[in-house]
This record gives structure tokens, C-alpha cells and sequence, in this order.
């Protein structure tokens, strides 16, 4: 697990940094509802009658009277977002920093395969992902408490095991991506990240398009589709778990067999 343990070492800066961001984020938005309470009733309202925005965000599906449906719409996309870059950054840079950095001679020689090399920073990486979900849960859940018992405890635990499950999926789409690459590029990341966030808003401005949320992970997290009939899409998750993991594994029979630049 020497591998392993390099990557937590070498990260550990970025995940305290994106991991407190996003938690004191939480937090703070949650800290500032009980100021806010009195006005969201008029706030649903508008937010209801705002055409295709109410659409793309399934506004009409949640309220932000409420402490969970305020803690979803606002916390939720940030959440999605930030953590998708965060997967994103960790998975594109895991195999191509090697020759970006021309370290990759030093670490090939060491007594260990190719595969073991990649599967040791890819386990880094998925703990890394969990580990700042469970940071950013224990933030929602504590500042909840702080304001309000009258939430659903299982609605938002459903909502933070679907962003685990987008995060992985990010992460290991970059992760397969980054074997192709000489040297890790955190613009592709943010790139794809960005661009499957938005094929979800258009799926859900175009009822017609309904058939493509099965290749973007985030219609699986989209909080107005989980909290109202508090459960979880599964199908969603499979179908983008299976195109994230092909290309997981073409990234990791190419790499076992590539020219690596030194």
C-alpha cells in the first residue's frame, strides 16, 4: 500500500482545503435560515413562476420554507458542482501527473505492476472522494440539528449518498480518462464536469430528451427528484456506473501496455 499512502501524503493539503470549503459552505448556508425563514414562503412563489429556470432546477418540486428542501436547492448544486471538480482534479491527475512530472521512471522500477500502481491510486482516490463526503454530512447533519428537528433524517442521507455516488462516477470517468493522457489536465475535468451538469438541465427543460439521464450521473443526485419521493434512482446509477467503470477499465488496459514518457 506504499502507493497508497504516497497519494494521501501528496493530497492531503488539497482535500483539507476543498473539504473545509465545501463543509464551512454547508454550514454557513444552513446557519443563515432561521434569518431567511419569514421571506421563502414569497420566494417559492416566485421561484415558481419562473418558466424554464423553475424547470432546469425542479424548483417547483421543493420548498424553501422548508429546512431540507432549503438545505437541498442551495446546498445541493453547490455540493454537486464543487465535489464533481473536486473527483474531477484528483482523477485527471492520478496516472498523468506521473509523466507531467517525468517522475514515472522512478515510480515504474519500483517491484510492482502497472495494475497495482493504478488500482493503489485509484483506491486513494475513492477513499479521498468518501472521506470529504462524510466530512460535508456531518457538517449538513450537525448545522441541521443546530436549527431544526423537524427534517427528515433519511431524505438527507439519501441526498448525501447520491452525491457520493456522483462524485465517484466523476472521479472515475477522469481517472480512465487520465491514462491517455502525458499530463494531467484539471480544465478537461472541470470541462466534462460542467458539461454533464448542464445535459441534465437541458434534460430537464426538454421532457422529449428524458432518455439521456441515463449518461449523466447528476439527474441520479438532483435533489427535486429524490426528496419528494424520498428514494433513489437506481437505474440512473447503474447505467452511468457501467459507462464510468468501461472506461475505467479501457484506461487501465491501455496504461498497463502504454509508452511512458520520462
Amino acid at each position: 500500500m506504499t502507493i497508497f499512502w504516497h497519494e494521501w501524503r501528496s493530497n492531503w493539503r488539497s482535500f483539507l482545503i476543498w473539504s473545509l470549503s465545501l463543509g464551512l459552505f454547508v454550514l454557513t448556508i444552513v446557519l443563515i435560515f432561521p434569518e431567511m425563514q419569514k421571506s421563502m414562503g414569497e420566494m417559492d412563489e416566485l421561484f415558481a413562476n419562473m418558466g424554464g429556470f423553475t424547470a432546469a432546477f425542479g424548483l417547483q418540486h421543493l420548498s424553501m420554507s422548508d429546512p431540507l428542501g432549503y438545505y437541498a436547492l442551495e446546498n445541493g448544486t453547490v455540493l454537486a458542482i464543487g465535489g464533481g471538480f473536486f473527483a474531477a482534479f484528483l482523477g485527471t491527475g492520478m496516472l498523468a501527473k506521473e509523466e507531467g512530472r517525468h517522475s514515472a521512471e522512478f515510480l515504474l522500477t519500483l517491484p510492482l505492476s502497472r495494475l497495482q500502481v493504478a488500482l493503489e491510486k485509484l483506491l486513494a482516490q475513492v477513499t479521498q472522494i468518501i472521506a470529504l463526503n462524510l466530512i460535508c454530512y456531518g457538517m449538513g447533519f450537525g448545522s441541521l440539528l443546530l436549527i431544526s428537528t423537524e427534517f427528515d433524517y433519511r431524505n438527507l442521507f439519501l441526498l448525501h449518498l447520491a452525491l457520493t455516488v456522483l462524485m465517484l462516477q466523476v472521479g472515475l470517468f477522469c481517472f480512465g480518462l487520465s491514462a491517455f493522457m502525458r499530463e494531467s489536465s484539471l480544465g478537461l475535468g472541470i470541462g466534462l464536469t460542467l458539461a454533464l451538469y448542464l445535459l441534465n438541465m437541458l434534460i430537464n427543460l426538454q421532457p422529449d430528451w428524458s432518455g439521456l439521464r441515463f449518461l449523466t450521473p447528476f439527474a441520479f443526485s438532483e435533489p427535486s427528484r429524490i426528496l419528494p419521493e424520498g428514494s433513489l434512482e437506481w437505474p440512473i446509477a447503474v447505467s452511468t456506473g457501467l459507462i464510468s467503470s468501461f472506461l475505467l477499465g479501457v484506461g487501465l488496459a491501455y496504461y498497463s501496455r502504454k509508452d511512458i514518457a520520462i
